[in-house]
């Protein structure tokens, strides 16, 4: 059996859309820090598409291919349990070296 290769994401030049979440969405997050990296799989649904005006890019002085953009609707959406943010894989080392050296006294 072959592995399936994990595809690596895709980084935009641009800035990528941010999300907004609230617990009901992603439980998980009630456990997360501010500035902490996670990663969450989503399913999406595409519901629309446009597609820039290649008129108006050459009248502004534009050139290359009009922009795409697309809207999606989340199906389903959960946090990948493996990818634990390194700061709390730390948190978790010390603390269990703390309760070891505790014990000890």
């Amino acid at each position: 059996m072959a592995k399936e290769k994990e595809e690596k994401p895709i980084v935009a030049e641009e800035s990528l859309p941010k999300i907004y979440l609230t617990d009901k969405d992603l439980a998980d997050i009630r456990n997360w820090k501010v500035g902490g990296k996670y990663r969450i799989s989503m399913d999406v649904e595409q519901v629309s598409q446009s597609i820039g005006d290649e008129m108006l890019l050459e009248a502004e002085g534009k050139r290359g291919k009009p922009k795409v953009s697309a809207s999606f609707v989340i199906k389903s959406i959960k946090a990948n349990s493996k990818d634990k943010p390194k700061e709390r894989v730390k948190d978790n080392i010390l603390k269990g070296i703390l309760e070891e050296k505790s014990k000890k006294y």
